[in-house]
């Protein structure tokens, strides 16, 4: 276990870089959220520094050098903590 957690410290997982982006909730004018009354007016706006990991088309290369980094990651910690298994 002890030599799990040295080898866990020495191999630090990747940290997705830091993009401001507002993102605005409620009635914002050009875009549609359906009929309701009940959308904020003024709609509220909160920073999302991850939003750019946001990728429906799994086509932005940032975004998937990113995750392929965090699976290379979990894959070197499994294997370290003996929780890879074996394939023939």
């Amino acid at each position: 276990a002890r030599a799990a957690a040295t080898a866990m410290a020495a191999c630090a997982p990747p940290v997705a870089e830091r993009r401001p982006h507002a993102v605005r909730f409620g009635r914002v004018e050009g875009e549609t959220r359906g009929e309701c009354d009940g959308l904020l007016e003024p709609p509220l706006e909160r920073q999302d520094d991850y939003f750019w990991l946001r990728d429906d088309k799994r086509a932005d290369e940032a975004v998937l050098a990113h995750l392929r980094a965090e699976n290379a990651h979990f894959e070197s910690a499994a294997e370290a903590m003996g929780l890879k298994e074996a394939h023939a």
